[in-house]
């Protein structure tokens, strides 16, 4: 009696999916490793995936395999948005106006939870409110040209900034969340 051949599980979930971060493609993925990075906050519903060389970006919510899993993961970031964040909030202004600059940081702040002003242009901020509210509301409060910020979620470690140049903006993509290695 002969054995039989072992089971190629890459045949069963290959490779094939590109995630499409700022102008980068990374990959190839396995379903259940989308997947995974679904459940962990990585792919929102907006994150723009590839089903294989040459298949176009789409959105993760146009992705039928991606579909409950991502409604899962968006429910379950619901329910833990539904309490307060904490943020740190790092502004200065590159025109060395910086007391105009913290004022409307303050005053925007002020709108958006409890906020304390730590060390000047550092800031700690308590919000019900999500990382992309909290960066909109400051770009249009607080983020005149001359404003840079750095926005930090602490408890899912996410990251916004404004008014840094492109630049900089391509370094700080090529940082956040890259291997330590």
């Amino acid at each position: 009696m002969t054995a039989a051949p072992p089971l190629d599980l890459a045949s069963l979930d290959p490779p094939v999916w590109r995630v499409a971060s700022g102008e980068k493609a990374h990959g190839p993925f396995t379903l259940g490793q989308l997947q995974t990075f679904t459940q962990a906050g990585k792919i929102g519903p907006g994150t723009r995936i590839s089903g294989g060389d040459g298949l176009p970006f789409r959105p993760a919510r146009e992705i039928a395999q991606l579909k409950s899993v991502l409604a899962e993961a968006m429910a379950a970031r619901a329910a833990r948005l539904g309490g307060a964040s904490n943020y740190l909030v790092v502004a200065r202004s590159s025109s060395g106006a910086d007391t105009d600059a913290r004022r409307n940081v303050a005053r925007t702040l002020n709108q958006l939870g409890r906020f304390t002003e730590t060390m000047p242009g550092t800031y700690l901020l308590r919000s019900r409110l999500g990382l992309a509210t909290v960066r909109r509301t400051l770009a249009e409060g607080a983020g005149g040209p001359e404003t840079q910020m750095f926005i930090v979620e602490v408890r899912d470690g996410r990251l916004g900034w404004l008014g840094l140049p492109e630049a900089a903006s391509a370094q700080v993509r090529s940082v956040w969340n890259a291997p330590a290695d």
